[in-house]
């Protein structure tokens, strides 16, 4: 606080000399860095809430505290960015010598700890191809790298699950697509036609094709964490899809025949409408790979253009009337995608 006079007056120091003056001033000065640093850590654990709860919570410290959770950031962004160097104690060094304190360098340090996954950029190489195992039931991609470290992704090509006229009556795109980022993050090795039979019922599906929803509850059903979007422009989405991808991490996305403005891309990603997984993208942000369970000669598992197919992928209604077998039932419900944790 520059003003020492609105200082003392706020925390209400009396003093008899100078030196008790300092006195007191060193020690609410260290007593208020203290509250602000505590407050602004209450901030960024998302504790505090946002807009006007905020500042219910914060009180007469908000606007020291916003700004000081603004320079945390902006200092975890730069630490990120390369600018205060290598090393944690030479760093460390590096801001005391610029003014700041040890403390600070703890709260900068703490968010750049916090914000790993946001800074992990991984990117798949060009030239994978998938072999097939299981008689033809299972796609394997070998060297894939992401968020659990390099492994083989699973990917199911639809008519080779078996026959259950149950089960898998209609497209079984989705609960392809749903379980390939199952299997391979839990490790399954089941068909997905014995993984349905043991699991869609208990989420509240009869049989195929999936909606979304159904396709989330098994997601809920495994533990695995996800967020979905619904509503979004093509450069948006590419951008989601974009971090998303790059941090190691797959996407359920819906697809159909036409892009946003109306031209019909037939045999692109979709003959009319579908579902397909996006696994990683490529160094440049430019192309993702898609697991896709098509039996189209032309399609299958391969590189897309990760721009044109956002361009092909619909929205949906932020309010959803969901079947109620849980099947597929138009875009409008079942448009956007899903963003999987690993």
């Amino acid at each position: 606080m520059t003003d020492i006079l609105e200082f003392i007056l706020k925390n209400q120091i009396t003093y008899n000399t100078w030196e008790s003056l300092q006195t007191e001033v060193t020690s609410a000065l260290k007593h208020h860095e203290e509250l602000i640093r505590s407050m602004a850590q209450y901030v960024l654990d998302g504790k505090a809430g946002g807009g006007d709860e905020r500042k219910n919570v914060l009180g007469v410290y908000y606007d020291e505290v916003q700004d000081y959770v603004t320079w945390v950031c902006r200092m975890a962004d730069d630490v990120w960015a390369g600018k205060w160097g290598n090393g944690d104690e030479a760093r460390e060094q590096r801001f005391i010598d610029a003014g700041y304190s040890a403390e600070d360098y703890k709260m900068v340090k703490a968010r750049v700890n916090a914000t790993k996954d946001e800074h992990t950029n991984i990117s798949i190489p060009d030239g994978l191809k998938p072999t097939k195992d299981m008689g033809g039931k299972r796609y394997l991609l070998s060297n894939v790298p992401t968020k659990k470290g390099v492994i083989t992704w699973k990917g199911y090509p639809q008519g080779a699950q078996g026959e259950n006229p149950y089960v898998f009556t209609g497209s079984g795109c989705g609960f392809m697509s749903f379980y390939s980022a199952i299997s391979t993050i839990k490790g399954y090795n089941m068909t997905p036609l014995e993984y349905a039979n043991k699991n869609l019922k208990a989420v509240g599906g009869t049989k195929c094709p999936i909606s979304t929803a159904i396709g989330q509850r098994l997601l809920e059903r495994e533990g695995i964490k996800y967020k979905r979007v619904k509503s979004f422009t093509t450069d948006g989405l590419a951008k989601i899809l974009r971090e998303h991808l790059s941090k190691g991490c797959p996407a359920v996305v819906a697809l159909t025949r036409c892009n946003r403005a109306g031209v019909n891309h037939k045999g692109r990603y979709a003959n009319s409408e579908h579902y397909a997984l996006l696994i990683g993208v490529t160094a440049d942000g430019k192309k993702a790979y898609l697991m896709d369970s098509s039996r189209d000669t032309a399609r299958g598992p391969r590189y897309v253009d990760l721009w044109d197919i956002c361009d092909h992928i619909p929205t949906a209604r932020e309010k959803e009337d969901l079947h109620p077998e849980g099947l597929w039932n138009g875009w409008v419900n079942c448009g956007g995608v899903v963003l999987i944790d690993m």
